[in-house]
């Protein structure tokens, strides 16, 4: 199986999250391409309504959510669960309990950098 495969995309492409500029018309467009469209960080109102038109635009098409840690809230966890979003990717860390909860069924990705 190779990442594609496992992500469930036709081609190789990922799209970075990149704060406000990542919104449903970016997500959607490049997921219909054959990429993983990632929707970013945004206030939780504004990420559950974005996750939603994603989600209403996609069908069972493949996108993602990223979520920013340290700054993200329990509501946008409980946006990404309410959505059903495919696969979750992580920057930083995030707690036991919410990962074990993100993580099925969606596919969940972390990471972290240091300066």
């Amino acid at each position: 199986m190779d990442a594609c495969d496992f992500l469930s995309i036709e081609k190789p492409v990922l799209q970075g999250a990149m704060g406000a500029v990542a919104r449903h018309d970016l997500v959607v467009a490049v997921s219909r391409a054959g990429g993983l469209g990632t929707l970013s960080y945004l206030p939780p109102n504004m990420f559950k309504s974005e996750l939603d038109r994603v989600r209403n635009s996609l069908g069972e098409t493949t996108y993602a959510a990223n979520l920013l840690l340290p700054i993200i809230e329990k509501a946008h966890v409980e946006a990404c669960l309410e959505s059903d979003v495919p696969i979750v990717s992580l920057f930083m860390a995030l707690t036991r309990k919410s990962s074990r909860r993100l993580k099925t069924p969606a596919r969940l990705f972390c990471s972290r950098s240091e300066v």
